[in-house]
């Protein structure tokens, strides 16, 4: 009788175990999961101002950050101080948005190119992705 309720007792304690595992946010089956954290992004900016005919050419740091995104497919990116596109991440690692293009090279490495422009703009931005947490 004793051998019965051991048994029964670790059963249980393995279905508990397996349902927390389960429930948790941060699923570990998840394919983002590797990728998301806290980046330093390095920002190369070309273009040329159209109206005034001045080219646009930097190179800058900023901190940012890849976080979970509700669709389980997508990823939220997140640089200059707003989130910047909410691509989808595939399986090769490659990642397409409305604005970005680009891959993960590495689980600690991205490079993208984010494409913006409006009135009397057309800017270029390639940025290296590098995670730090």
């Amino acid at each position: 009788m004793n051998r019965l309720k051991t048994i029964i007792k670790l059963f249980t304690i393995h279905l508990c175990i397996f349902f927390s595992a389960l429930s948790c946010e941060k699923n570990p089956f998840d394919k983002r999961r590797k990728f998301i954290g806290e980046y330093t992004f390095t920002i190369n900016k070309r273009g040329i101002n159209t109206i005034s005919n001045i080219p646009i050419d930097t190179v800058y740091t900023k901190k940012g950050k890849i976080e979970y995104n509700e669709d389980r497919d997508k990823v939220s990116i997140f640089f200059l101080e707003y989130l910047i596109d909410e691509p989808t991440l595939y399986e090769d690692w490659s990642i397409i948005g409305n604005k970005i293009k680009g891959e993960f090279n590495t689980t600690n490495t991205l490079k993208f190119h984010y494409s913006r422009s409006g009135l009397g703009n057309s800017i270029f931005t390639n940025v290296e992705g590098e995670k730090t947490k």
